[in-house]
């Protein structure tokens, strides 16, 4: 395979000549796109059977969610080699080193059995280096805050007997969980990503994620075991920006205009308050996931990792309960699958 690392492809001084430049961001954008364009032929040729790497490039341009997120990638375009091969490399680092990871990560886990201790961060669960009493500490924190209740679609808690007979009668029991935003394998304190320093570089240029301590209330919320799934394998999104003075309301979209678990129809009005010294979900890591959602359905890169996924589980590669240490193997596997 190919090496797939960015800094084999152009130099810090090339990039910073654009990333630096007085060129506004949307005009270099837009001539980065046109750099795209031209080498389509070339990026679909390199796209058969797997998602597509044009798609891709024009989602993250056009959905980062900050503007030094697009600024980022055209800077790079621009600073690479003019040619049809080069281009498609840069798209495969993205992929390879950013977009393959995230989704491993914040994949849902397959519990042989489900409980309620301890709050666990989806498919990094093997490499969290949070303290038991912390995490409990949080999972408690955010179940309050969002009042026992799904913070989506307000279902309770099956496995907790103390609502109040009104909640009862009112809402759908479900299986819930405290999940978080951000994988909390992004800290950087972490060791899963000792030798992964590209995949952080390329996370921090195009989300604008930094040094911040990910487990806190600010990176977690209280959801059904469907929602979990949905938002874990970026078939669903919060987006903030129908209420642009609201910063904590927020609509939840299906990528792919299925219907949303307890709610009639593709989307859901959710909003968010806080409790005492309990903070809400970051706007910040909420926008991180939808610009992820947003370029990995456009690429159609979801539902050809979610039939890798389906696949190896078929197979009886995964373990039934998540196992340990699978995090990394199934990066690599999914790479070798979708190269």
């Amino acid at each position: 395979m190919e090496d797939s690392s960015l800094d084999t492809i152009f130099s810090e001084d090339s990039f910073g000549t654009f990333y630096y430049s007085a060129m506004n961001t949307d005009l270099l954008v837009s001539d980065a796109k046109g750099l795209v364009q031209e080498f389509r032929s070339g990026l679909d040729r390199a796209s058969v059977n797997k998602w597509s790497l044009y798609e891709l490039l024009i989602g993250m341009l056009d959905y980062a969610a900050y503007d030094e997120g697009r600024r980022y990638v055209a800077s790079v375009l621009h600073s690479v080699p003019r040619d049809e091969a080069t281009v498609v490399r840069v798209a495969q680092a993205w992929v390879d080193n950013m977009f393959l990871p995230m989704m491993v990560l914040c994949r849902p886990r397959t519990p042989a059995a489900f409980s309620h201790a301890p709050l666990y961060d989806d498919a990094s669960s093997q490499v969290e280096t949070a303290d038991r009493t912390e995490q409990n500490k949080l999972r408690e924190q955010v179940i309050i805050r969002e009042g026992r209740l799904c913070a989506i679609c307000k279902a309770h808690d099956m496995l907790y007997s103390d609502y109040p007979d009104t909640v009862l009668a009112s809402t759908e029991p479900a299986l819930l969980d405290v999940v978080h935003i951000m994988p909390l394998s992004f800290n950087t304190t972490s060791t899963a990503f000792k030798d992964s320093a590209l995949t952080l570089d390329m996370l921090r240029h195009w989300t604008g994620l930094g040094t911040e301590q990910l487990n806190t209330s600010r990176n977690a919320i209280f959801m059904t075991l469907s929602y979990q799934s949905l938002l874990g394998r970026f078939k669903a999104y919060f987006d903030g920006s129908p209420f642009p003075e609201e910063p904590n309301k927020y609509v939840v979209r299906s990528t792919d205009n299925a219907r949303l678990p307890g709610v009639p129809g593709s989307s859901t009005v959710c909003t968010f308050e806080s409790c005492g010294n309990i903070q809400v979900p970051s706007p910040e890591y909420l926008a991180i996931h939808a610009a992820f959602a947003k370029v990995l359905h456009a690429c159609g890169a979801a539902q050809q990792v979610d039939k890798v996924f389906n696949d190896m589980e078929e197979n009886q590669v995964l373990s039934s309960d998540g196992g340990s240490d699978i995090g990394l193997y199934l990066s690599s596997r999914l790479i070798t699958a979708m190269s």
